[in-house]
């Protein structure tokens, strides 16, 4: 029999490749005689295919893109069809944004490109022949200001591109609108922030000594003017931290973001040179919460993450909780995010109720943001500056309704409580700066009065003896709600629970201390009191006539009527031990507070 080597052909481009099975049969499809494909996975690249621009090596010769013709392209950043920096050999047109030239002298401007027009208020080699302003005779002093030069200004300072603008001071004049005397060059600019740095680069020689003044574009232009701020720290012979006496670093966050300012750079010392100037936003932050809630903008709780967006050389992030969605709502909340750890990169991730009191309403909340950033950055002698990029962009934060917060189950009725046990929440909620209770009377006999204790900072349980006036042998309505660390907002009150005092040894009035029973700045005090007298502190202005004296059954004992223009009164009485209720009442308004009596 005769034996013939069969290769596998698994991409069917009648080339095969691989190990051969030598067999006396042919074994059928997906099998040929040869084994001349360098790759078996892809039918267009086999022994014979044409090479083509794909940096595959289509004609399984070893070499990729063999045999084209391959052209240098260089980038067009400016679009202004003159390209410059490093050539990329390419077998392809890499298409727009590319040329094949790089003889653009500044490819981040269009309005310089070789043969250009020279533009005799600039004081830039416009046509990139490597002279200034060449042609155009003696400039008139002062014209300077009325042609100053848009530059680009970066993003962020620190991150993307950063570009600078070369200043030639030596072709420069004397504008008699800057105070001082030397050659200036004006320049403009619109900031996306009202924090900017601006930092100029000497001439690469100490001789130098440069100033940065900046001034409102919209101020008249006179004889004279006034910059809204001055930098010119470095001298020669006191560099600082500089390398050149013509260094400067002008930091401000006085600005109006969109508005256009003016900048002169100026040489004070009658030696100027070829300088650098590089522009950049210090930009302030937005909530960047994407990941945290599963790209959906929601969260389910206030116990989840909170982030800020990132921004180069921040110091730290403030958030500023809104209390509207408008971009010129108040803050009513201002949370500075913690650093993280020993990095120098501020941190931007707290948890969400640092921000915001929990969601117990049933529905989804929508609430919002803004986010500012403080950087400290150092001038070119090296002080340092801070500086705050305020916050402009609202953020929409949502979050749903979280599980209910109620009395624990085994604190719950039929259990009985002594006086000398505890009550505790059903959970911990996120961002708590103390948890309220609130106890109503309903058994033996439903009572008006409302019992509201403060519980302990962060903690989910409160003594029974801290709560002042609670009965023995009584069951309560026990309700709770989460006070944020704010100190000032708070949750919708849970769900009211049943509680139920011991009968036997009953809990006693607590009446180790005195104090104030407050309700609508209406203080009565002390509080117990011995029955004979009590105090009575109402608000200015208040709108009370009648306070009515009644006992825990809701009899009438006494009444006393009250003067709008006093608000202090002394109430005297003799009453027994018990609970009584002390209500105010007057014109569309009335309110009650607890008086307990131990003789």
């Amino acid at each position: 029999l005769t034996f013939v080597n069969y290769y596998a052909d698994n991409d069917g481009d009648t080339y095969g490749a691989g190990p051969a099975s030598n067999l006396c049969s042919n074994p059928g499809a997906g099998y040929v005689t040869n084994n001349t494909d360098c790759n078996d996975n892809n039918a267009t690249l086999h022994s014979i295919t044409t090479e083509v621009c794909n940096n595959l090596d289509d004609d399984c010769d070893g070499t990729v893109d063999n045999g084209l013709t391959f052209v240098n392209y260089y980038a067009d950043n400016d679009g202004d069809t003159y390209g410059a920096g490093p050539a990329s050999n390419l077998c392809s047109n890499p298409g727009a944004g590319y040329v094949t030239n790089n003889t653009d002298c500044n490819s981040n401007n269009a309005s310089i490109y070789p043969n250009a027009i020279e533009n005799c208020s600039n004081y830039f080699d416009d046509n990139c022949n490597g002279q200034i302003n060449e042609g155009c005779g003696n400039l008139i002093p002062g014209d300077d200001i009325y042609y100053s030069v848009p530059i680009a200004i970066a993003g962020q300072y620190g991150t993307g591109v950063q570009p600078s603008t070369t200043l030639y001071l030596s072709m420069a004049t004397d504008s008699p609108q800057n105070p001082g005397i030397g050659n200036d060059i004006w320049l403009t600019f619109t900031p996306q922030s009202n924090a900017v740095r601006i930092a100029l680069l000497g001439s690469n020689t100490i001789a130098d000594d440069n100033e940065i003044l900046l001034y409102n574009y919209s101020s008249p232009i006179g004889s004279s003017i006034l910059p809204i701020v001055v930098e010119n720290d470095v001298h020669q012979g006191n560099l600082g931290i500089a390398l050149d006496g013509g260094d400067e670093i002008l930091l401000t966050d006085q600005l109006v973001p969109g508005n256009t300012y003016w900048i002169c750079i100026r040489n004070t010392n009658s030696s100027p040179g070829t300088c650098k100037i590089q522009v950049a936003n210090l930009m302030a932050s937005q909530a960047d919460i994407g990941p945290y809630t599963g790209y959906t903008g929601i969260y389910s709780n206030t116990c989840q993450n909170f982030k800020a967006k990132f921004r180069a050389n921040a110091k730290g992030y403030i958030v500023h909780r809104l209390t509207s969605g408008d971009s010129n709502a108040v803050s009513d909340w201002l949370y500075a995010i913690p650093p993280g750890g020993s990095s120098s990169v501020a941190y931007t991730v707290c948890q969400l109720g640092k921000i915001f009191p929990a969601n117990l309403t049933g529905v989804l909340q929508n609430k919002y943001v803004k986010v500012d950033v403080n950087y400290q950055l150092k001038d070119a002698f090296g002080n340092d500056e801070y500086l705050t990029a305020n916050g402009i962009v609202v953020s929409t934060i949502g979050i749903n309704s979280e599980s209910d917060l109620f009395l624990r189950t085994t604190d719950q009725c039929p259990v009985y409580k002594s006086e000398y046990s505890s009550l505790a929440t059903n959970r911990s909620v996120c961002g708590t700066y103390k948890y309220q209770w609130s106890f109503n009377q309903e058994l033996p006999s439903p009572s008006p009065f409302e019992i509201l204790v403060d519980g302990a900072l962060t903690s989910r349980i409160i003594a029974m003896n801290q709560i002042l006036g609670i009965g023995h042998n009584q069951q309560y309505g026990v309700k709770i709600r989460s006070i944020h660390i704010d100190a000032q907002t708070n949750t919708e009150w849970g769900s009211s629970k049943c509680m139920r005092t011991i009968a036997t040894a009953g809990i006693p009035l607590n009446t180790t201390d005195s104090f104030e029973m407050r309700n609508n700045e209406c203080v009565l005090f002390p509080n117990p009191n011995s029955g004979d007298l009590f105090n009575l502190k109402l608000p200015e202005n208040h709108m009370y006539t009648q306070c009515d004296l009644l006992s825990a059954s809701g009899q009438l004992v006494q009444s006393w009527n009250l003067n709008s223009e006093q608000d202090f009164f002394e109430l005297n009485t003799n009453l027994s031990s018990g609970i009584y209720n002390v209500r105010l009442t007057g014109l569309n308004t009335s309110t009650s507070l607890r008086l307990i009596v131990q003789r």
